[in-house]
């Protein structure tokens, strides 16, 4: 019987200084239920891409189907995909953030045959097996309100980390980065300048789950095994081990076995004492964490993220003493940023003195509250115009009265010069 192949899209930002080629998850968890179905899924990672090159591989894959996993910021490369998708006969499935938040501009696309809205992978694999109705596959003249079945994370295969690896445009990180991981699916926290808020909107609370410590172990332990030199590996989670009784059996099992360090992302309120105990029990060696702006106005109403300066800082001060490296994520230019916004943020980076600030400026986009709210500001405007692939680079343009798009750019070039100087 012949393999049904098909060719999985991952659209990338540009590349620059600040960017890595990441393993996604995502995708890695829907390629490995389509093999088990009988598939053979081929992945490509452009940045840039043009009809003709897309028809050509599509043609050299032999593809009957083409996915894609589509953020915002990358929307626009599903144009020329789908133009080849429909010039070759193949059907188009577009899933991920942008289709999920943006499905009637998503399947307005010519050549788009489906998309998905919410979880992917049984709606994947019900789409490659011809099934017509499935909740969340949805065609043209369908539901754009129905959502995707959610998984039960325990019982879907590991995710398939050999297309990324057989993947021209991927660059495995071994230093920094290494083998990502989640042990999670979901956050609590309505951010509003974050699709969180969406997805708790279609899903509720139920699409919060986690892995059983086991499963994580043995994912673990069967990735290091292809790649016993990975100097550290990471955990994706939005936030890693809300629970702490997992994180305590975690803790032991993970030092036990796999004895390498790690990096997670972590909400400040939530770092007791305890929890920063057992994360460096279990090899804890860097946390991520979200500061996003130094004024607390802002980022309590405008952002929606309740802590105060103090927390952040109490938080920190934990991780450093237990010697976790602090990496913080700063976004500028959300509405309302100002000079003196700048110079809190400043401020409180220099309280908190993280080793790494990873920076980005605000973008609009759909299924958050306040990407809604810019929205109606450019009536008219779809969501892909109003986005910009570079948003890490410079900002496309300001959201705030009272900077300048060009003000924006040199405060971001500016921004850790004034915080380590």
């Amino acid at each position: 019987m012949s393999l049904t192949r098909v060719l999985f899209y991952l659209p990338l930002p540009p590349p620059d200084r600040k960017h890595y080629v990441p393993f996604h998850r995502g995708v890695g968890q829907i390629a490995a239920v389509l093999s088990a179905a009988g598939c053979r899924v081929v992945l490509r990672m452009p940045w840039h891409l043009t009809e003709v090159q897309a028809r050509a591989e599509i043609a050299a894959a032999g593809a009957r189907f083409v996915l894609v996993s589509l953020a915002t910021p990358q929307a626009a490369l599903l144009r020329p995909i789908a133009a080849a998708a429909a010039a070759t006969g193949a059907a188009l499935l577009a899933g991920g953030p942008h289709p999920t938040f943006a499905p009637d501009e998503t399947l307005a696309v010519p050549g788009v045959t489906a998309i998905v809205r919410g979880e992917g992978e049984r709606a994947a694999a019900a789409f490659v097996a011809g099934e017509a109705d499935r909740p969340g596959l949805i065609r043209p003249g369908g539901d754009p309100a129905a959502a995707g079945e959610l998984a039960d994370l325990a019982d879907l295969p590991l995710p398939d980390r050999d297309i990324f690896h057989a993947c021209p445009d991927f660059k495995f990180e071994r230093r920094v980065i290494g083998h990502e991981f989640a042990a999670s699916r979901g956050c609590p926290y309505r951010c509003r300048y974050c699709s969180n808020a969406g997805r708790l909107g279609a899903y509720g609370a139920a699409f919060q789950r986690r892995l059983p410590v086991e499963r994580v172990i043995a994912e673990a332990a069967a990735a290091l095994a292809r790649d016993p030199d990975t100097a550290i590996v990471g955990f994706n989670d939005d936030i890693f081990a809300q629970d702490i009784d997992w994180l305590g059996e975690f803790a032991v099992r993970w030092r036990a076995t796999i004895k390498k360090p790690f990096w997670v992302n972590g909400h400040p309120a939530l770092l007791t004492q305890e929890r920063v105990r057992l994360l460096k029990r279990a090899g804890c060696a860097r946390m991520h964490v979200g500061v996003e702006a130094g004024d607390e106005a802002l980022r309590r109403t405008i952002l929606g993220r309740t802590m105060s300066n103090d927390t952040i800082v109490r938080a920190c001060e934990r991780l450093r003493r237990a010697g976790i490296r602090i990496v913080t994520f700063i976004m500028l230019g959300a509405p309302g940023e100002s000079e003196e916004t700048y110079r809190k943020t400043v401020a409180l980076l220099r309280r908190i003195r993280p080793s790494w600030v990873i920076q980005s400026f605000f973008m609009p986009l759909p299924g958050t509250p306040l990407g809604e709210e810019c929205r109606a500001q450019a009536p008219g405007k779809s969501w892909e115009a109003l986005s910009d692939h570079s948003f890490y680079l410079a900002p496309g343009r300001s959201w705030t009265p009272f900077l300048t798009t060009e003000r924006l750019k040199e405060l971001g070039a500016g921004l850790l010069k004034d915080v380590y100087s």
